[in-house]
């Protein structure tokens, strides 16, 4: 218990567990795997440097998290940071009681799973293969370096992703909320994806072709051919496939609620086809 900051970070520190309070900034090294076992910086920064893997036992609270691991990060607590950054050599997941902002977390091929009390952001971009969230707030992934394989999560409010290079929906679920994707590749989807409205901006391809997709409406621009299937009824509220092809399969009506552009448009609708 130290009325001012714990800066404990030579590199030999061999620790199974740590927890205290600070009234400064606590910074942490160990040699090989450490669990937090409750750590309290109040307003101030935590840091920690582990050989091995980084762990929670209990709670913690930090204003900014950053953390550098050689091993998998599991702080699945209800922790409480305002941001978090770091890199680690496995999976990544955090839990959060309210609001947390990813300020660049880079799990490299791993995969990082983020559940949040409240809304889910970024500050600065972040890596991993899969990306899974459940956030009780909106979700706003947007800076443009995000270099995730896949996206799969749900969201109590709108929800935005951008990711460097391709992204394949892997279960995104923003119910009555919208779902907005950019791409610097391809945007793909493995399993059914919910939202409002739909709004894709891709450099690639757009094929979003799970029978189970539900969306009101969907818009966006592609560089490549544009395939949507949904399970009901869908609005094209403004599709602009250039020069390619715009296929759409639908177990309701299809209509149109703005000026949609492509090469070739091929349908299979449930019900009227009403594009005027």
């Amino acid at each position: 218990n130290a009325a001012g900051a714990v800066t404990l970070d030579v590199a030999g520190n061999d620790f199974n567990s740590a927890a205290g309070t600070a009234g400064g900034n606590v910074a942490l090294v160990d040699a090989n795997d450490l669990d937090l076992a409750g750590i309290n910086a109040g307003a101030n920064d935590l840091s920690v440097t582990t050989v091995g893997a980084l762990t929670d036992s209990a709670a913690n609270t930090a204003d900014a998290l950053a953390f550098n691991a050689g091993g998998a990060v599991t702080l699945d607590n209800l922790n409480d940071f305002n941001s978090v950054a770091g890199t680690a050599g496995g999976n990544v997941t955090l839990v959060d009681v309210d609001e947390l902002d990813l300020a660049g977390v880079n799990a490299g091929a791993n995969d990082l799973t983020v559940t949040t009390g409240g809304a889910l952001t970024d500050a600065a971009a972040s890596t991993a293969d899969a990306l899974t969230f459940a956030a009780l707030g909106a979700v706003t992934l947007d800076v443009a370096g995000n270099d995730f394989n896949s996206a799969a999560g749900t969201a109590g409010g709108n929800v935005s992703l951008a990711d460097v290079d391709d992204l394949d929906l892997a279960g995104v679920n923003a119910g009555a909320n919208d779902l907005t994707v950019t791409t610097g590749g391809a945007l793909t989807d493995s399993a059914a994806n919910t939202a409002d409205a739909l709004t894709f901006n891709a450099a690639g391809a757009v094929t979003l072709d799970v029978a189970g997709n539900d969306f009101n409406t969907a818009a966006g621009t592609a560089a490549g051919n544009v395939t949507l299937v949904d399970v009901d009824g869908l609005d094209l509220a403004g599709i602009n496939a250039g020069a390619n092809d715009l296929s759409v399969t639908t177990g309701g009506a299809l209509i149109d609620m703005a000026a949609n552009t492509a090469d070739a448009l091929t349908f299979n609708a449930g019900g009227a086809v009403t594009l005027d």
